[in-house]
């Protein structure tokens, strides 16, 4: 399965069997970790078999459930870290997603003092995404989901159009439209421009940039081509 063929099924996921991986599919992801830090400098961490960070009521306000298993995001500290994360990270986890797992990115409600023990100084972390194996969904998380559906954005309002966009930018748009973003907002714009494509949020908190690097990766999916990673970044489709 592609990570393209893996977005289209992707939904977010917050109860797990409690399962440890195993040593295989660890060793893949672990792999894939390694090789994501290697091109971005960042300094994502897989965590496996531990589970202490989402096993306070308090910190995860019951919203998670058998979380044995994560990513945990992290950088240096900078704006353009926290985009790269959000594109790198549901690179990761995508993966996951294409091994039969499910996954869930969490800014806020776990205990952040256990996942920090995993870091070097210098590091800093801006959420983690949840991995694990899955069965049926919970009452809960259809719960969820239905008031996701909701307020799901479509493509008019996601763009911004000057000129005739071709039908791979509204391809690319499509496929960001599958993307996860925080509260579910998805704040990311795309414009077209007389034949150049940028995206952009609001910023006006800093998990808007991570979802314009999982919006970024989305698009890329559907259309081959490289992004700018900054605010209103350019999109270069390859020829």
């Amino acid at each position: 399965m592609t990570l393209y063929d893996a977005a289209k099924i992707r939904i977010s996921r917050r109860s797990y069997d409690g399962r440890a991986l195993t040593e295989s599919d660890a060793q893949i992801l672990c792999e894939t970790v390694g090789r994501l830090n290697k091109e971005s400098g960042l300094c994502m961490r897989l965590c496996v078999g531990e589970g202490n960070a989402f096993k306070k009521l308090r910190n995860t306000y019951g919203m998670f459930s058998g979380v044995n298993n994560y990513i945990i995001l992290a950088g240096k500290d900078s704006v353009d870290t926290v985009e790269k994360l959000g594109y790198y990270g549901e690179k990761a986890a995508l993966t996951a997603v294409s091994m039969g797992m499910g996954t869930c990115f969490v800014g806020a409600t776990f205990d952040k003092s256990v996942a920090k023990e995993f870091l070097s100084d210098g590091e800093a972390m801006y959420g983690v995404v949840t991995v694990g194996y899955i069965s049926d969904e919970s009452v809960k998380e259809k719960f969820i989901r239905g008031a996701i559906r909701m307020k799901k954005r479509t493509v008019r309002d996601v763009v911004e159009v000057t000129g005739d966009a071709p039908v791979w930018f509204w391809d690319g748009v499509e496929s960001a439209l599958l993307a996860p973003s925080a509260r579910n907002l998805f704040p990311t714009v795309f414009n077209w421009n007389n034949g150049t494509v940028t995206a952009s949020v609001p910023d006006k908190y800093m998990y808007q940039r991570m979802d314009l690097g999982i919006a970024k990766l989305h698009f890329e999916l559907a259309v081959e081509g490289d992004w700018e990673f900054s605010n209103n970044g350019r999109f270069f489709k390859h020829v």
